[in-house]
Order: C-alpha cells, then sequence, then structure tokens
C-alpha cells in the first residue's frame, strides 16, 4: 500500500487551521490541551475535533447546550492543534502540530516473530527502530490486504495479548511502520510471517470417535516451570470425572480400565505458570465400541471355594466396561430383597471385603454358603446394555481373616521386599486396592520384575496375566 505523504507547515489563525498535505485524502483534526505532553499523544478519539476533505478546518464554535462540543474563542489557546492523513483505506498516519517541524522516521526492521516462527501464545512483537510511536498490522495475507490487527505502540516491542483472537495453525503476517508524531511516516517494514501456538488439547482431535480405550491426550506446550492439569469426565458440566492428573509433561497416557467403550467424554487442561492460570476450551471425543464378554470370576477360582473375611469376590479385568454388577445371595435364585447387589464404576472389578458385605442389613454368617453371580454393564450406541450373567457359583464364608504379608510366593507370583518377580518379561501387571479400585497398571521389565515400592502403605490384590490366565494375590504393602 503506497504512503500517501504527510502533512506540514500547519498554522492557526483565530479559529482557521490551514496546512500542506496530499491531494484525494481526508485529514483528522485534533485539539490536544496545553497540558498534555505531544509524546503521549496517540491520536486519542477524545482529542478529535472533526475532520476535513480540504486543506483547511473552522474550529467548531462552543455550543453550550451541546456540553464538551467546540471550542470558545478564550480557550483557542488552551489547546495545540494537530493534523494527520487518513486514507481511503481507513488507515491514519502521523498527526503534526502547528508549528512543528517534520522529521523523517527510521525504516522499522522486525526481529521476532519472523520467517514462520510459532509463538507462544502472549508473545511480544519486537523490532528495531527509533520512531516514537510504531503501527503495528497484522493480515492473514502476505499482501497485507485482509488486516486482522492494527495498533500503535510506543518502544520496539509491544504484548500480542488481546490483539486478536489468533487460531492455530494459521499463518499471519505483519508489518511495522513508523508513525511518531511531527515525522514522516516510512515504508512499512518487511513483511515477515508467523504462527501462534495456542494453548489447546491436540490429540486425540475434537470430535475424534473410534478412539482407542486407552489414548495418549497430548496438549502444547507453555514452557518450564508450567503444571497442567487434566480432567476427563462424561458430563460436559465435568461435575465428576474420571481422570483428574497433574503432570509437568505435555501429555497423558491413558491406562487400562479407566474409560468406558462407546462414551463420549469431555477433557480440559488448566495450566499453571508464573502464579496465573489458562484453560485449554473443552474438547470431546467417543471411545470405540467393544465388545464385552460375559465375567469370568477369578475369586473364588472354582465354585465351593472358602473365602475368608478379608477376601474379595473378583472378576478378571475387561476393558471398556461401564460398571460390574455382583450379586450374592443365600438363594440361587437371588431374591432382591435379601441378597446383596453391588455395582462398581469403570474401574472396579472386585466387591469390598467380604467382612464389609451385607445381604441388606446382615452380615455374611461364619460358615455359611452363598451364591454368586457377576454381569457387566457397558454402552452401545450411546445406551447403557448388561452382559449374560456369569453361570452362579458358590463360596464357604469364612469369618477369620487370612492375613497378608509383605513377601508371597503364590501361583506362580513371588513378591520379595516389594519386587514382583514372573520370570517373563512384559506381562501385564494391575494393582487394585481393597474397595476395587485399580491403583497400579505396569508391566513387567525385561527381567520379569515390576517394582510395587510406589504403592502406600496397605493391603492390595495383585493381579497378572499368565499363559491366558488371570492369578492374584494379597499383597501388604508396608
Amino acid at each position: 500500500m503506497a504512503y500517501p505523504g504527510s502533512v506540514s507547515n500547519v498554522a492557526r489563525s483565530g479559529r482557521t487551521l490551514t496546512w500542506n498535505g496530499p491531494d484525494n485524502v481526508r485529514f483528522t483534526v485534533y485539539a490536544v490541551p496545553s497540558n498534555v505532553d505531544s509524546k503521549h499523544f496517540y491520536k486519542d478519539a477524545q482529542y478529535l475535533i472533526g475532520n476535513s476533505y480540504s486543506k483547511s478546518f473552522e474550529i467548531p464554535v462552543e455550543l453550550p447546550k451541546y456540553e464538551g462540543f467546540g471550542i470558545s474563542d478564550a480557550n483557542l489557546g488552551n489547546y495545540r492543534y494537530a493534523v494527520a492523513v487518513l486514507d481511503r483505506y481507513g488507515n491514519e498516519y502521523s498527526a503534526v502540530f502547528e508549528g512543528a517541524a517534520v522529521t523523517a522516521s527510521e525504516k522499522p526492521v522486525m526481529t521476532y516473530p519472523v520467517n514462520g516462527e510459532l509463538a507462544s501464545k502472549g508473545f511480544q512483537f519486537k523490532w528495531n527502530g527509533s520512531a516514537e510511536v510504531s503501527e503495528i498490522a497484522i493480515a492473514t495475507d502476505a499482501a497485507m490486504k485482509n488486516v486482522v490487527a492494527r495498533f500503535e505502540a510506543n518502544g520496539n516491542a509491544a504484548s500480542s495479548a488481546g490483539m486478536c483472537n489468533f487460531e492455530p495453525d494459521v499463518t499471519y503476517y505483519w508489518t511495522v511502520t513508523a508513525r511518531g508524531n511531527n515525522a514522516t511516516d516510512t515504508e512499512a517494514g518487511k513483511v515477515e510471517s508467523f504462527k501462534v501456538d495456542i494453548f489447546r488439547l491436540i490429540s486425540p482431535a475434537d470430535g475424534s470417535e473410534n478412539v482407542e480405550l486407552t489414548p495418549t491426550i497430548s496438549w502444547s506446550d507453555l514452557g518450564k516451570d508450567t503444571s497442567y492439569q487434566l480432567l476427563v469426565s462424561s458430563q460436559e458440566n465435568f461435575q465428576s470425572v474420571v481422570i483428574d492428573e497433574t503432570t509437568t509433561a505435555t501429555s497423558f497416557a491413558v491406562p487400562q480400565y479407566v474409560l468406558s467403550a462407546g462414551v463420549k467424554y469431555y477433557a480440559k487442561v488448566i495450566a499453571t505458570v508464573n502464579g496465573g492460570t489458562e484453560t485449554t476450551d473443552v474438547f470431546e471425543f467417543t471411545t470405540k465400541a467393544a465388545s464385552i464378554p460375559t465375567p469370568t470370576f477369578v475369586t473364588p477360582a472354582a465354585s465351593g471355594t472358602t473365602l475368608h473375611a478379608d477376601q474379595v469376590v473378583a472378576v478378571q479385568p475387561q476393558e471398556g466396561v461401564a460398571s460390574t454388577h455382583f450379586a450374592i445371595s443365600e438363594k440361587e435364585t437371588f431374591p432382591a430383597r435379601s441378597s446383596y447387589n453391588g455395582t462398581y464404576p469403570v474401574g472396579t472389578f472386585c466387591t469390598p471385603m467380604l467382612s464389609d458385605v451385607k445381604m441388606v442389613s446382615k452380615k455374611l454368617e461364619d460358615g455359611k454358603s452363598y451364591f454368586l453371580r457377576a454381569q457387566f454393564n457397558y454402552y452401545v450406541d450411546g445406551k447403557l446394555t448388561t452382559s449374560d450373567w456369569t453361570p452362579v457359583v458358590s463360596f464357604i464364608y469364612n469369618a477369620t481373616p487370612v492375613g497378608g504379608v509383605d513377601s508371597v510366593a503364590a501361583d506362580g507370583i513371588m513378591i520379595v521386599d516389594n519386587v514382583l518377580s514372573a520370570g517373563v518379561a512384559g506381562m501385564p501387571v494391575a494393582v487394585f486396592a481393597l474397595d476395587g479400585k485399580q491403583v497400579l497398571n505396569a508391566e513387567t521389565d525385561a527381567q520379569g520384575n515390576a517394582d510395587l515400592s510406589v504403592l502406600a502403605g496397605g493391603t492390595y490384590l495383585v493381579s497378572i496375566v499368565a499363559d491366558g490366565a488371570v492369578k492374584t494375590v494379597k499383597f501388604v504393602r508396608k
């Protein structure tokens, strides 16, 4: 865009202002109170007194009935008057004050961001130059025709915050024009390009469907010393969440048995840096459907097994289920009014300790036989459905706790000094608290070991999958 030229020789005679300037443009006229330093004048709208299509202007007379309009004869000398070029594109150039000499401005050189650099949100535009005032223009095209933001700044830097609604993966272009008062505008500096790394969730993509049940959720990086809180919920208002993870990393690998199949989830990340917070937009994804089988009992492993007070009833973990339902009864018909019915959320595949199980209001009786069955609940096309019930099995309740130790050697699992040894690398290891919630999901290392010392002190159920079968032992972490 060609520079139209500058105003010069601004003069006042009574109420008439005159000046020299280019043809075929408009001019803006300002009256600046004498106590305002011209260095702090940025063509403020509060000082604008009119426009002119010629190279003269009559200062409007004060009208008492319109407060703030015009200037009285007595006050004409209490203002300094300035004129600026306003071209047909709406570009306003340097203002020149009455009686001021016009000087040439140094052409700015942009230094950041340049050459398509990816700038973090809230970055500063930087350039070299000597002008008191510079105009920064931002466009979405290299020809600078589609300008999305234009602003003035003093010095050689300006924050991008609030300039425009930058979008990710969009190339922007910017340039700087020296535009000080009483100075000729320079030719705009070289047009430079950049992108803005908006703080956002990156993967899975917003609106994704058929997402794996153990996806890696990632987001953009706000730099060092930033902590991130990832929240995932099946409710858009996040009233309850299935993931609440705080990390300094920019991704989180969702472990097994956290997400249900065929469910729409909502996710957002809250970043904390330099004492402030910033939150991504909420995005959504839907997990893939899954074929959910009938549950398989792990405990009891066979009908007629004796289970102790500090043991639990458990089924083999299954990806994709929404909840697991256990029914325990004195009768094989499982009458609702006298049976235990417990439904446990995703990731919980066992009952509480049997000492805490009640048949409505009555605890289990020592030495008595009980019937047991279980089923999975899961979603199909957004509707909750259920698997078939397991075949009914029985167990004998023993009110005496079996106890636990910190070293175990049973059923192919050896745990010594809080290290599980299975002898096979890459074997899945799942650890459950006694309320049935999974607290650790790991694999054995190259030596076939898994470190359990990361667990807090307490009693756990440790399960491994070996030769297609689930093996579970009780473990006490001291």
